[in-house]
């Protein structure tokens, strides 16, 4: 295992020039819409002051609300399932005990993430990605819930990619008290902590009390180059994960101090722990990348940023031309300076004012048209919602409160999602996929996923989405499908042997299928079977006692029958000899 701080150091500083030229606009963002959600310096937590002293108009900051809010109940709904595990692509239809597994895994999963601490970390995620482009959560295995989950603060990460445009790199900036670092990364013997499993001033300062004093921590996750396939030691995992202080703000030591440590020795006094994962951890979403740019563009607020500073600069305006209306300067005689005035003014310009007698009058005749300055301002906050996706979200809550039927509201819902559909799709990919395959595998780990039928032992489990964005996407294939049995259905009236073109059973496998229905509803080939050979039994059973009835009756009527000679019965008599 060779030295790697170094090598952190190294790269963590180009990785930060190059996000440094997006600062500029994330900071305008910040100050203009969303003040709290940006965080260049990780020291600055828990201040309570305020920070949006920019901000008197807070359009863009309310449509982000229902942005955020649309993103979270249309893709990933705590109070539904939204994406299911499985492979049912086979038109013949997966044998029962593979879709009970299927089922059930898909159960544990989110029962998983209900339990977990997923959903309360996603607004603050689509937060992100709407203001910023970007947007991280880090993923880490947990005994006790199976994965936690941590939100990577705008300003405190940064990202690099492969060569096929994936996110594989990540150093995270974040502060820990000494009592944090000593329960994450230490060793205790009683109340003292064992030497060397925490750098020395850690253990001095946690020894002396000095319990809520806070350091600055990096953590990077990077491929590993010293991985080892199937090799127990977590050092030569997949991906190495280093936790190491980074100089700012520890307690007493320098950046030059740790940048100088280069040897194993050193390197004690900084890393607080090296291991390794075998997944990458980190869920990185981007709105939209262009060329080979690692952070996200053209979000909402990359196309509306100058519309919301225009919002902002149209209002202070305005409420400046209101207030000089209601209580304006005035300009004062001398004479009357320290006599009391007869009005409550604004602000009193003492000066000689023309005519004998002492008054005072405005200094500035303001003839600010309030009206056209709130149309100004409605045309801007309409861009505003225009680009925040408003309209969207609200077109079918709209559709909803208006009485409309449920096939309406369907209808306008799955217009309206599909504007979102391209967005939905880098989400899902890069992501949600990422998402359910981490916590399927650690909950495989931990032995919660029960044992797989043999027939699919091996096989990759493949993830389909069912939220209700997926199923607006979805839709675009059912419409060919309703279309055609629509037509085979009514050109059947004049020739009903164009029914032989449609077999009805993959028709409805291949619908199901398209509009994410749930495949526990859905019968399986095998009880198709069983219920086609009862059919069959059935219909046998009934041809068996139709046929004895029948017989029963032509022996009922032959023993009824007289023998004559002028009747068939009586000729077959004659004929036999009877």
């Amino acid at each position: 295992m060779r030295p790697i701080l170094n090598k952190l150091y190294i790269m963590k500083n180009d990785l930060e020039s190059e996000r440094s030229e997006y600062h500029k606009f994330w900071q305008d963002v910040a100050d203009y819409a969303a003040p709290r959600l940006l965080r260049f310096d990780t020291s600055n937590t828990e201040k309570g002051y305020r920070q949006h002293t920019k901000i008197v108009n807070s359009t863009a900051t309310l449509d982000l609300e229902i942005l955020v809010a649309g993103m979270q109940a249309s893709i990933t709904p705590s109070w539904e399932r939204w994406a299911e595990l499985g492979d049912i692509d086979d038109s013949d239809g997966a044998p029962r005990e593979e879709t009970l597994w299927y089922q059930s895994v898909t159960e544990i999963c989110h029962e998983i993430l209900l339990a977990s601490n997923f959903y309360k970390k996603t607004p603050a995620f689509y937060e992100d990605i709407s203001c910023f482009g970007t947007a991280a959560i880090y993923a880490e295995e947990d005994l006790d819930r199976v994965i936690n989950f941590h939100s990577l603060t705008m300003g405190t990460f940064y990202v690099a990619q492969d060569h096929r445009g994936r996110v594989n790199t990540l150093f995270r900036d974040f502060t820990m008290t000494v009592q944090q670092i000593v329960d994450k990364f230490g060793k205790k013997d009683g109340a003292r902590v064992v030497e060397g499993s925490v750098p020395g001033y850690i253990k001095t300062a946690y020894e002396n009390g000095r319990l809520q004093e806070r350091t600055s921590v990096t953590h990077a996750v990077l491929p590993n180059p010293d991985y080892i396939e199937g090799h127990k030691n977590p050092v030569y995992r997949k991906y190495a994960s280093v936790y190491y202080v980074n100089g700012e703000g520890t307690l007493g030591l320098s950046s030059e101090t740790l940048l100088a440590g280069q040897n194993k020795a050193d390197e004690k006094e900084v890393i607080l722990r090296r291991s390794g994962m075998e997944e990458f951890g980190t869920l990185v979403g981007r709105w939209r990348t262009v060329g080979e740019d690692v952070y996200g563009t053209r979000h909402p607020f990359d196309l509306c940023i100058d519309d919301v500073k225009q919002l902002q600069y149209f209002d202070r305006k305005t409420m400046r031309a209101a207030d000089q209306g209601v209580d304006p300067t005035m300009l004062v005689d001398e004479k009357i300076r320290n006599k009391a005035p007869l009005f409550v003014p604004g602000e009193q310009i003492f000066t000689a004012l023309r005519g004998n007698a002492p008054g005072a009058k405005r200094a500035v005749d303001v003839n600010y048209n309030i009206e056209h300055s709130k149309m100004v301002t409605d045309t801007v906050a309409m861009r505003i919602g225009r680009a925040m996706k408003k309209d969207l979200f609200m077109a079918v809550l709209d559709t909803v409160r208006s009485g409309a039927t449920a096939t309406e509201v369907d209808a306008k819902t799955r217009e309206k999602m599909m504007i979102l559909g391209p967005f939905n799709d880098i989400i899902s990919t890069d992501v949600l996929d990422p998402l359910m395959s981490m916590v399927f595998n650690y909950a495989n780990r931990q032995g919660r996923i029960p044992e797989a039928p043999e027939s699919i032992q091996g096989r990759p489990i493949k993830i389909r989405y069912v939220s209700a964005m997926a199923k607006a996407q979805a839709m675009i294939g059912a419409q060919p499908i309703e279309r055609y049995l629509s037509f085979i259905g009514n050109y059947a009236n004049l020739d009903p042997r164009v029914l032989r073109k449609v077999n009805a059973e993959r028709a409805a496998d291949e619908y199901a299928r398209v509009m994410g229905v749930p495949a526990k509803i859905m019968s399986s080939q095998e009880e198709i079977d069983e219920m086609i050979a009862r059919e069959q039994e059935q219909m046998e059973a009934q041809q068996e006692q139709e046929a004895a009835m029948n017989q029963a009756q032509t022996m009922k009527d032959l023993g009824q029958a007289k023998v004559e000679s002028d009747n068939a019965l009586g000729q077959l008599a004659e004929a036999t000899g009877g």
